[in-house]
């Protein structure tokens, strides 16, 4: 990972659930191909953050570089031991928008 290291998953520090996700495609991926996927965080509510990600391809044997999809995605910051949706605690939000560079936070 190139960014900001955060230990997730039930016994990690921050524990997502995906609760929504829309992929528009753009062209085709090939076998073979290497892809690449970008992610930023585009904003963060009490329970969750929104992040938007691109699928690209680079210039191959297989074809010329390329975006393959644009996503969206909406996780929640949720207690699994609860099964309940938790606030994103304000300090993981800090450093997210630390890393971002842009505030990031809205209720």
């Amino acid at each position: 990972a190139l960014g900001e290291p955060f230990r997730l998953g039930v016994h990690g520090e921050l524990s997502f659930i995906l609760a929504e996700a829309r992929m528009v495609y753009r062209s085709p991926a090939y076998y073979g191909e290497t892809l690449s996927v970008e992610t930023r965080i585009t904003r963060i509510g009490r329970t969750s953050a929104s992040m938007e990600h691109r699928i690209t391809a680079r210039e191959s044997r297989v074809g010329k570089a390329r975006l393959v999809a644009v996503c969206e995605s909406v996780v929640v910051h949720y207690d699994y031991g609860r099964g309940a949706p938790e606030p994103i605690p304000p300090e993981a939000a800090a450093r997210i928008e630390a890393f971002e560079g842009r505030p990031l936070r809205r209720a």
